[in-house]
């Protein structure tokens, strides 16, 4: 179901039509059609709804004299500081955050720091497929370039991209390895059928501006059984 009490989908249920009363010939199919909607609200009120919130995996990439304020902040984002671990001239932490704070977390990050951290959400909303939370991430302005495929460009179109890849094949991202420079980000990426590939992310103000793609468009077909272009 799209739309549940709260205004959010309604997940891990399945519904069963048990008995209907149908009187001829006043009846008629719209009727049920009409009906079927009030019934399941009154329904969902009846079993009540428990609503969870999304989190987020995220790494975070800042210099390390920024260490202090990073952490401590993390607490005012609702965000859990799972590992910290320092390496050359920076500090890099891990963690989780609810979904709602971390645009705001690494819009705040950004600008204490002056453009130079890097805060990366993990593919967790990649591989269950949530478009509207992988768009979150991106700039109004972003290119994505796959460069199996031409360049596609604004968010609008981004978001269509993804929706359609999605319902086409069944799509997971295994994180091997995450590197940093300034503006920039590289991931490199496996997934469970044995393709490999990476992507160069530019992040500016918090989101991506930029990013580029790299695996065999070849293998991906034949592994799915898509038609071969």
């Amino acid at each position: 179901m799209e739309q549940g009490l709260y205004g959010w989908s309604v997940t891990d249920c399945q519904i069963c039509f048990d008995y209907g009363v149908y009187y001829s010939p006043v009846s008629t199919p719209a009727d049920f059609r009409f009906l079927a909607p009030i019934v399941l609200e009154q329904v969902l009120k009846k079993a009540g709804t428990q609503l969870l919130e999304p989190y987020l995996s995220f790494t975070i990439f800042t210099p390390q004299e920024y260490l202090s304020r990073a952490y401590n902040d993390a607490r005012k984002y609702c965000a859990i500081i799972e590992s910290t671990r320092l390496e050359k001239d920076e500090v890099i932490f891990k963690g989780e955050i609810p979904a709602r704070c971390i645009d705001e977390y690494r819009n705040d990050l950004n600008f204490y720091t002056n453009g130079r951290s890097v805060c990366i959400t993990e593919l967790d909303a990649f591989n269950v497929g949530d478009v509207d939370m992988i768009i979150s991430l991106y700039d109004n302005n972003a290119t994505n370039h796959q460069v199996a495929n031409e360049p596609v460009v604004g968010v609008v179109a981004i978001r269509e991209m993804f929706a359609n890849e999605f319902a086409t094949a069944k799509m997971v991202c295994i994180v091997e390895n995450i590197f940093e420079d300034g503006q920039w980000a590289i991931l490199e990426w496996r997934d469970p059928l044995g393709l490999r590939g990476c992507g160069f992310f530019q992040v500016v103000n918090g989101k991506i501006l930029f990013q580029r793609g790299y695996w065999d468009k070849l293998s991906f077909l034949k592994q799915h059984n898509l038609p071969i272009e």
